[in-house]
C-alpha cells in the first residue's frame, strides 16, 4: 500500500513537471518562427504602407480605413535575401502609378459608354428576335391556310411525275417501231426519187453523145442494149406526154423541154402502192395495246393543262411548254410517215388530227382561257420542232428542183407555214437548215441537170445530128428550171435568187445562146422566156456579167428580126431599164 502510494504521489509532481517543458519548449519554437528583428521589420513595413496608403485616400477622398490590427494566426517566415532586400530599399516591392482624376473620369465614362452599347445591342437583338417570332407566326398561320392548296399541288405534282414516267416508258418501247417504218417509207418514196434523177441524167448524157458524134461526123457504133433500152423508153414517154398534151392542151404551144419526166410503169406504181399501204395499216396498230391516256395527244394534252390551270408558275418555271413538242413529236411523226406534200397537196398541215388536237387542248379545262399564250404557242412550236425537220428531209432526198408540180406545191406549203408561224424566222435553227437544204439541192440541179452544150452553127443547122433539137430541149428546160426556182421567191432572199438564176442558169445558157442561129424564130421566143423571168429589181445597180452578155444578145437578135417590131419594143424597154439603173 505504502509502495502503491509513494508510486500514486510521485506520479502527480512528474505530470506537473512534464507540462512546463512542454510549455517552454513551444514558446522557444515560436520565438525561432517569428523573431523579434522580423516582427519590427513588418511593422515598419506596415507603418510605410499606412502612410502611401493615407495618402491615396487625401488625394481621392475615401472614407478612412480601419486601422484596428487584427491578430495574425499564421507565421510569416521571410527569407533573408527578402528581408535585406526591404532594409536596403526602405520601401515595398513592385512599382506604383500616380492616377489623375481626369484619367479615372474618362476611364469610368469610357466603361459607361461601353455598358450603353452592350446594352443597346442586347435591345436591338431583342427586337430582332422578337420580329423573327412575330414573322414566324405569320407564316405558320399562313401556310396553316394554305396547307390544302399546297397538299392539292402536290398531289398535281405527284401525278403529273408517274404520268410523265409511264408515258415516257411507253415511248420509248414504241419509238424503234416507229423509226422502222420510217425508214422502209423513206426507201421507197427516196428511192422513186433517186430512180427517176439518175433516169433522167443518164438520157441527157446518151442524147449528147449521140449527138456529139453526128455533129463531128463520126458514125455511131452499134449501142450498148442497155442505152437502145433507155432510148426507147424515152421516146416512148415522149410520145404519151405529147398525145396528152394535144388531148387536155389544145390550141396551146409547148416546147420540147418543158414538160417533167416522171412517168412509172403501172407495175411498179402497184408495187410502191402496196408497199405503202402495208406501212400505213402497220402504223395504225402501233399503239394497239397502250391506254388512250398514252397514245392519244388531246388526252396526253390534258394532263399538261391541268397542271397549267392549277399552278401556272410552276408550269412556266419547269419549260414544260418547250418540252410538249418534243413529247407528243413521236405521235406527229407517226401520222407524217406518208405524208407526200411534195406531189400531193390535198392533207395539209391544218387538216392533221394531231394540229387539230392541239388546237382543241383548251377545251378540257374550264379554268383556263383558250386563248392563253402558252396554248397559243404550241401548234408554231410543233411545226418548227417537228415538221420543218419533215420538210427538210424531204427536200433533201426526194424534191425535184425541175418539177414545176413539185415546186409550186413547195413554195405553196412553205408561204402557209410562215404566214401562220411567226416563230419561223430567219434566225431559227430549224428555218435555217431548211434553207440551206433548198440552196444545195438548186445548185445540184444547176450544176448537174442543166447541161446546154455548144455547138458549132454547122451542126447546129444541119437537121440530120440532131444538135439544134436537143440544144433547144436543154435551153427551155434552163427556163423551167428559173420558173420552178422562181416559185421559191418568197422563201430565198432576193440575193440568193440573183445568185442561181442570173450566176447559175442565165450564164450557163448565154454561151450556147450566142453560138446558135440568130435568124432563127426559135431565138426570139427563148428570149421573150428570159425577159419575162429576171424581174427589173434584179438588174438595179446590177453588174453581173449574165446580164451584160444577155443584153448583148438581145441587141444582135433585135437587129436580126427588127420587123419583128413587138419584140424590138420589148428588148429596148429592157434593155433601157437596165442602162438607167
Amino acid at each position: 500500500m505504502d509502495f502503491l502510494a509513494h508510486e500514486g504521489g510521485g506520479s502527480d509532481d512528474g505530470h506537473e513537471q512534464s507540462d512546463e517543458e512542454v510549455t517552454r519548449w513551444e514558446r522557444e519554437q515560436m520565438k525561432k518562427g517569428v523573431s523579434s528583428h522580423k516582427v519590427e521589420m513588418l511593422e515598419r513595413e506596415r507603418a510605410k504602407m499606412e502612410a502611401v496608403m493615407r495618402a491615396i485616400r487625401s488625394s481621392m477622398e475615401l472614407p478612412p480605413e480601419n486601422r484596428e490590427q487584427l491578430p495574425m494566426e499564421m507565421d510569416i517566415d521571410f527569407s533573408e535575401s527578402d528581408m535585406l532586400s526591404l532594409s536596403q530599399t526602405g520601401r515595398i516591392s513592385g512599382k506604383t502609378i500616380a492616377v489623375s482624376l481626369k484619367e479615372i473620369l474618362s476611364k469610368l465614362q469610357q466603361r459607361k459608354i461601353d455598358g450603353k452599347e452592350s446594352v443597346n445591342a442586347r435591345e436591338a437583338e431583342f427586337e430582332r428576335t422578337t420580329a423573327q417570332i412575330q414573322e414566324n407566326k405569320e407564316m405558320i398561320s399562313k401556310l396553316e391556310m394554305e396547307e390544302p392548296r399546297i397538299r392539292e399541288r402536290f398531289q398535281v405534282y405527284q401525278d403529273i411525275r408517274a404520268y410523265a414516267r409511264d408515258l415516257l416508258e411507253c415511248l420509248s418501247e414504241k419509238i424503234g417501231e416507229v423509226k422502222d417504218l420510217e425508214s422502209r417509207m423513206a426507201e421507197i418514196l427516196d428511192g422513186r426519187a433517186r430512180r427517176l434523177r439518175t433516169r433522167r441524167r443518164n438520157d441527157v448524157h446518151d442524147m449528147y453523145d449521140e449527138c456529139s458524134a453526128a455533129a463531128a461526123g463520126r458514125p455511131l457504133h452499134q449501142r450498148a442494149p442497155e442505152v437502145s433500152q433507155r432510148a426507147a423508153e424515152r421516146e416512148a414517154r415522149r410520145s404519151r406526154r405529147r398525145r396528152l398534151r394535144e388531148n387536155t392542151l389544145e390550141g396551146v404551144s409547148h416546147e420540147e423541154g418543158l414538160s417533167t419526166d416522171d412517168e412509172e410503169t403501172n407495175s411498179e406504181i402497184v408495187a410502191r402502192q402496196q408497199s405503202i399501204d402495208e406501212i400505213r395499216a402497220a402504223a395504225n396498230v402501233i399503239f394497239v395495246d397502250a391506254l388512250d391516256d398514252f397514245c392519244r395527244i388531246d388526252r396526253i394534252l390534258s394532263r399538261f393543262v391541268d397542271w397549267l390551270a392549277h399552278d401556272e408558275e410552276s408550269f412556266v418555271n419547269a419549260y414544260v411548254h418547250l418540252c410538249i413538242p418534243k413529247l407528243i413529236s413521236l405521235f406527229i411523226r407517226l401520222e407524217l410517215i406518208d405524208w407526200g406534200p411534195l406531189e400531193n397537196d390535198s392533207r395539209p398541215v391544218n387538216s392533221m388530227r394531231w394540229y387539230e388536237d392541239l388546237i382543241g387542248c383548251a377545251a378540257v379545262s374550264s379554268n383556263i382561257n383558250v386563248e392563253h399564250p402558252i396554248l397559243v404557242s404550241l401548234i408554231p412550236l410543233c411545226i418548227e420542232k417537228v415538221v420543218l425537220w419533215k420538210i427538210t428531209d424531204l427536200i433533201r432526198e426526194r424534191w425535184d428542183p425541175l418539177s414545176q408540180h413539185q415546186c409550186r406545191n413547195l413554195g405553196f406549203l412553205l408561204n402557209q407555214l410562215i404566214d401562220e408561224c411567226p416563230t419561223l424566222v430567219p434566225s431559227s435553227r430549224p428555218v435555217q437548215k431548211l434553207l440551206q437544204t433548198i440552196c444545195l439541192r438548186a445548185q445540184d440541179a444547176i450544176d448537174e441537170d442543166l447541161f446546154v452544150p455548144i455547138y458549132s452553127k454547122q451542126a447546129v443547122e444541119n437537121p440530120a445530128t440532131g444538135c439544134k433539137a436537143f440544144l433547144d430541149r436543154q435551153t427551155w428546160t434552163s427556163v423551167k428550171l428559173i420558173r420552178c426556182l422562181n416559185c421559191l421567191s418568197a422563201v430565198l432572199s432576193e440575193e440568193k435568187m440573183r445568185e442561181l438564176v442570173l450566176d447559175g442558169i442565165v450564164n450557163r445558157v448565154m454561151p450556147a445562146l450566142q453560138c446558135a442561129t440568130i435568124s432563127d424564130q426559135s431565138m426570139i421566143r427563148k428570149c421573150r422566156a428570159l425577159m419575162k423571168l429576171i424581174p427589173a429589181a434584179w438588174r438595179e445597180n446590177n453588174t453581173r456579167i449574165a446580164l451584160r452578155n444577155f443584153n448583148d444578145l438581145l441587141g444582135k437578135v433585135a437587129e436580126e428580126h427588127k420587123n419583128n417590131r413587138e419584140f424590138v419594143k420589148e428588148v429596148k424597154k429592157f434593155v433601157t431599164v437596165n442602162k438607167c439603173c
